[in-house]
């Protein structure tokens, strides 16, 4: 039985590390009601080094209705914040300082009188006095149309009223961690921001919704951040080229940055091993030095010179957006087996798309053309909607286009079927089977096929796929199903 004793408080016999663990498993709004518990509590809060501050989970906690009263809600959200900083005080670095302010109200509505500008440069200087390792800005603005339906995101056009925002933070060598989304704080400058403080600690940089210059981003360019890890750029307007050389960079993103044409990742990168390219669609060129790079996500309309990648050790992903397509027209085909031409030396390819039409390529470009990727060896099709009664015609083109295969795998949804190969050390010639590819400098898999596994496909589909290789592999021995 636990007994209790009047007058003693417990709570404050808890070791600081032990409370300061407790305190950030909840919002920061709900701490503060933590130091009602005890004197040490109120202590401990003024010097916890985390600080986040998440308009979605205030507004939630507040019993009037969001749409009514957004004014309300957002002036007392944000003096929440300057009252909690100014009550700070603390006694060792600052850990992590997050802000996420999101707004839904119609256009007409002015939020820029909540304050919100003023509070921004309030919570760089915090940041700076406190020499924070994390920084994370998140605004992001719905407008509701006149059903009162949520419209596209935009990013938040605020206007800070200091001049060296970004300079401040890139000031400190504290900082390790700095990320900006959906402001339109304008990085468009043409003076050079010193960067040497932070040289040796940033490792990690994501800008979402941002302006950034040519002079800016010439320092990211030439390698400045020694230790930069993760870089990402998301809807930002871009300079029309980018240069990596970071020779610690991991992690690189590019999505929907508008204005970019060109980008070159030299051979320094030599730790880069992540690389998702996505919607940048006035991209025209796309050369990857990279020499360990791993994995390569590409998700846009077809690139008249498609990405040169030097790595044998990658992994690639090509998602075929229907917006870019048009299923009717043989010439995207022809363009899509001249891009896929380039992937040829991955080590595994994997198309992404929503039906299996749109890897089913006209007949007549089966009959004329030779494969794009000779060499390839695995070869994943992911789709949304499961093939059906084009499943044979399905697999017909993926042997076209990968002839010497030694797994295809179609995933629908969260199961994976496979269809597995083994050969003969050395192809076969016969005569009367010329007219399969003689003309062709390779012989496809039907001439040197060993055995071939069906795996995870239902009774109907593998009996059709199971005839369809006994009749056509020349030396099959083998056709087994699991």
């Amino acid at each position: 039985m636990i007994r209790f004793m009047a007058g003693v408080d417990r709570i404050s016999d808890l070791p600081d590390h032990v409370i300061h663990h407790l305190m950030s498993l909840i919002s920061t709004k709900d701490s503060t009601k933590f130091t009602a518990l005890s004197k040490k509590f109120r202590y401990l809060w003024i010097s916890f080094p985390v600080l986040d501050f998440d308009f979605s989970v205030f507004s939630t906690q507040t019993a009037r209705d969001f749409d009514h009263h957004k004014f309300e809600k957002s002036q007392s959200f944000i003096n929440y914040v300057r009252q909690s900083l100014q009550a700070r005080q603390l006694v060792t670095s600052l850990q992590k300082l997050r802000f996420r302010f999101f707004v839904k109200t119609n256009r007409d509505f002015d939020w820029s009188e909540t304050g919100i500008e003023s509070l921004l440069d309030q919570l760089v200087d915090f940041s700076v006095k406190n020499n924070v390792q994390e920084f994370d800005l998140q605004l992001s603005i719905k407008y509701l149309d006149r059903d009162g339906d949520e419209e596209d995101e935009e990013p938040v056009h605020i206007k800070v009223k200091s001049n060296n925002f970004l300079e401040k933070l890139l000031s400190l060598e504290s900082i390790t961690i700095l990320k900006l989304s959906g402001s339109s704080i304008d990085f468009m400058t043409e003076n050079l921001i010193d960067i040497s403080a932070c040289n040796k600690s940033l490792r990690s940089l994501l800008l979402k919704g941002v302006k950034v210059s040519n002079t800016w981003l010439t320092q990211v360019d030439s390698g400045w951040f020694h230790m930069l890890e993760d870089l990402k750029f998301n809807r930002c307007e871009m300079p029309k080229s980018l240069n990596i050389a970071n020779d610690k960079l991991k992690t690189l993103e590019l999505n929907d940055c508008q204005g970019l044409d060109k980008v070159l990742v030299k051979e320094q990168a030599d730790q880069l091993s992540r690389f998702n390219l996505f919607d940048c669609e006035n991209l025209m060129e796309a050369e990857i030095l990279a020499p360990n790079l791993f994995w390569f996500s590409y998700r846009c309309k077809l690139m008249m010179n498609p990405p040169i990648i030097t790595s044998t050790k990658f992994v690639a992903e090509i998602k075929l957006c229907r917006k870019f397509i048009s299923l009717d027209d043989a010439e995207w085909f022809y363009e899509l087996r001249q891009f896929l031409g380039y992937f040829d030396h991955c080590k595994l390819l994997t198309l992404v798309c929503d039906v299996a039409q749109v890897v089913i390529f006209p007949r007549i470009l089966i009959l004329s053309e030779i494969t794009p990727v000779m060499d390839m060896r695995q070869l994943k099709v992911i789709l949304q909607k499961a093939p059906g009664n084009e499943l044979l015609e399905l697999v017909e083109n993926l042997l076209w286009l990968v002839p010497h295969p030694e797994t295809i795998a179609i995933v629908v949804g969260s199961k994976e079927k496979s269809i597995k190969f083994q050969y003969h050390p050395k192809p076969v010639d016969y005569k009367e089977d010329e007219l399969c590819c003689w003309t062709r400098p390779l012989k496809c898999w039907r001439h040197h096929v060993k055995s071939i596994l069906i795996e995870n496909f239902g009774e109907a589909d593998t009996k059709i796929l199971g005839t369809y290789f006994e009749q056509n592999a020349i030396r099959l021995k083998k056709v087994s199903y699991n």
